[in-house]
């Protein structure tokens, strides 16, 4: 979630309660079908309704809050079906480019990967499911970046979105915990067949990885 910068910030106040509502749809203090009044977030944090509002309209353009008109927002489910739908996408989308566009990689591009990697990555500690999940959306974006579509890499961050949201609250609801530990090793992999040129293990580490991060792991790493 987004460091409060400036409590006096419209900005950073409605990003507060962005934050706030979105860790409650995660944490399930809100479930699927919930519906979450302005004046019920008013009351609760004795605030004006701009930011709250402001919240609210940003939940439901990306598809975690329904508007209700004169009654409220509901708590929308993430239904198994869009999760198949949206992993099948990633799935034409990056493995695709990446068949495509492979002569498209440079040496700059995998160091790029690599530090990505390595900074994410440096200690072998738990972290929430959502932070993880945004470390792993930096390392597709950046990879989806080098195929040089403007368009593909604003929609795939959208479905990225969706996705981590989705996989925080499984998290949460299958094992009752926010912290994981990921040791990333279809990332480590994935680097080491770019780096020896082998395209058609690539692809298909990449397929995997892909899978993999639309599934909830029943261990801990």
């Amino acid at each position: 979630m987004n460091t409060i910068k400036n409590k006096y910030s419209v900005s950073t106040k409605k990003q507060h309660f962005y934050d706030t509502i979105l860790s409650r749809i995660i944490l399930c203090n809100y479930n699927s079908g919930d519906i979450i009044t302005e004046k019920s977030l008013v009351d609760e944090f004795s605030t004006s309704k701009s930011p709250i509002r402001e919240a609210l309209i940003e939940l439901c353009n990306e598809g975690f809050l329904k508007s209700i008109p004169r009654f409220g927002y509901e708590v929308v489910s993430f239904s198994n079906e869009n999760i198949i739908q949206l992993t099948e996408y990633r799935t034409i989308i990056e493995c695709g480019y990446l068949a495509t566009h492979w002569d498209n990689i440079t040496s700059e591009n995998i160091k790029k990967l690599k530090d990505i990697l390595n900074t994410n990555y440096a200690e072998r500690d738990k972290k929430p499911a959502l932070e993880h999940w945004e470390h792993n959306t930096e390392f597709h974006l950046a990879l989806v970046s080098f195929f040089g579509n403007d368009f593909i890499y604003t929609q795939l961050k959208n479905a990225m979105q969706y996705l981590g949201v989705a996989y925080a609250q499984a998290y949460w609801i299958n094992l009752h915990t926010e912290n994981i530990v990921s040791e990333c090793e279809f990332h480590k992999k994935f680097i080491h067949l770019l780096e020896t040129n082998n395209k058609e293990e690539a692809i298909q580490c990449l397929h995997q990885d892909i899978e993999n991060f639309s599934n909830i792991e029943y261990q801990d790493n």
